[in-house]
């Protein structure tokens, strides 16, 4: 590796108590199994975490272990303090983590544009975004939308802030990327990418990285709850669909009424919507878009643990079930991914704003509205043979978001990178 030492910069409170737990959102997930991959071949990682703290008046800085694993610091501050005082505690953070190894100019590797105006300008730096922009969402569809969209309990760069706090960050953090002309993009979207560049972003500075989909050792604690244990032990067709968050970008509504079509029609014999917390009052309202007489074949589950999910969950539908991407605006839809690398046929909804679109073939794209999706769904279980046909596909996916593809893509990277003179 080119790297002798990467600093992964974060938000404290996507960071999950361990492993066994659900990630809150895909930027976890991406940045800790990137953390994994690149400290397995020798490189020394560590993190600091930001965490906002409504009220205080100066940041805070106090060194921790996540995961058991990895050495991290966290910064907390509220948007209301000065820039000068948050990246005097960014830079003290980033000497706690790079002392054991002495290193002068450690790879710090962002996860959104958040902290970068709080970076020191002699910081090797590079930075994924992996949350739509707001003015993205606003270009594309309204201020309105915008602001259903980032909702204050939606998982954001800044956790659950105000839609303006939001916003001011994403801009200040977006000029910052502009005036420091060495800090590259290393995106995992081709929206991404192109709504950069459409910023004044040059395209020298942007790469479009493979996403590490990997799964991790077997861990035998994470297995799924009792009544998916039921499921899968059954041979019907299964639609299902997974997300972290029930939010207006996942438009879960549009796979629940477009399944109870299929199910009414019998093209499907069950349907799974995996999201949300334990107590979710957004999936006991779309539970209730289920009539009463296809409650039983139609099952809601809280989020699992990511093990549950892929290996016992996707795996156990494999051959006989139906991957449902109904997202509306889905940069890396990684679930969907993941469902298609286990071998899950996956179908996604036909927009321009979903980035695994360009996954699949035109056959496993679908109308975004319930008939569509019914449609497509008697399409590829009844009228073809679309799910054993997927296999292809899958082996294809399966080798774009393997880990050594991630590495040496990544590796590449920070290989060409030039400071300052």
């Amino acid at each position: 590796m080119y790297l002798d030492d990467l600093v992964l910069v974060l938000d404290a409170s996507f960071i999950p108590a361990n492993r066994d737990l659900p990630y809150v959102n895909g930027i976890a997930a991406h940045a800790i199994h990137c953390a994994d991959i690149i400290a397995a071949s020798g490189v020394r990682v560590s993190f600091i975490l930001h965490s906002y703290t409504e009220g205080i008046t100066a940041p805070a800085v106090r060194e921790t272990r996540i995961l058991d694993q990895y050495p991290a610091v966290v910064v907390e501050f509220d948007v209301d303090i000065p820039t000068e005082p948050v990246a005097r505690a960014f830079e003290c953070a980033l000497n706690i983590v790079a002392a054991p190894t002495r290193t002068e100019f450690p790879m710090v590797y962002h996860q959104s544009l958040t902290m970068i105006p709080f970076t020191s300008i002699d910081s090797r730096a590079i930075v994924t975004n992996h949350t739509p922009f707001v003015r993205h969402v606003a270009d594309w569809a309204s201020w309105t939308m915008a602001r259903r969209t980032f909702t204050p309990d939606a998982a954001t760069p800044l956790g659950p802030r105000k839609f303006e706090d939001l916003l001011d960050a994403e801009d200040r953090g977006l000029a910052a990327l502009r005036e420091r002309e060495y800090i590259m993009c290393a995106e995992i979207s081709a929206l991404q990418v192109s709504w950069l560049r459409s910023q004044g972003i040059h395209p020298r500075r942007i790469s479009e990285i493979p996403r590490p989909l990997e799964l991790p050792a077997v861990n035998d604690v994470d297995t799924p709850p009792q009544p998916l244990q039921g499921l899968l032990a059954t041979a019907d067709v299964t639609a299902v669909t997974a997300v972290s968050q029930l939010n207006h970008f996942k438009n879960v509504e549009l796979f629940v009424l477009g399944c109870c079509l299929a199910l009414d029609s019998g093209d499907i014999d069950f349907a799974v919507m995996v999201g949300g917390p334990e107590r979710d009052t957004e999936r006991e309202r779309i539970r209730q878009l289920v009539p009463g007489h296809l409650k039983d074949v139609f099952a809601f589950f809280p989020r699992l643990g990511h093990q549950a999910l892929v290996r016992d969950l996707f795996r156990g539908l494999a051959g006989r079930g139906i991957f449902v991407c109904s997202s509306r605006f889905d940069l890396v839809p990684y679930t969907a991914l993941e469902a298609a690398r286990a071998g899950l046929c996956t179908i996604v909804a036909d927009l321009p704003t979903v980035g695994a679109r360009e996954s699949v073939p035109d056959r496993y794209r679908f109308r975004p509205t319930p008939a569509g999706l019914a449609a497509c769904l008697r399409r590829v279980a009844v009228e073809e043979d679309g799910i054993s046909d997927f296999s292809p596909i899958a082996a294809a996916i399966r080798q774009e978001t393997a880990d050594d593809t991630f590495l040496t893509a990544f590796d590449n990277l920070c290989s060409r990178f030039s400071m300052p003179a």
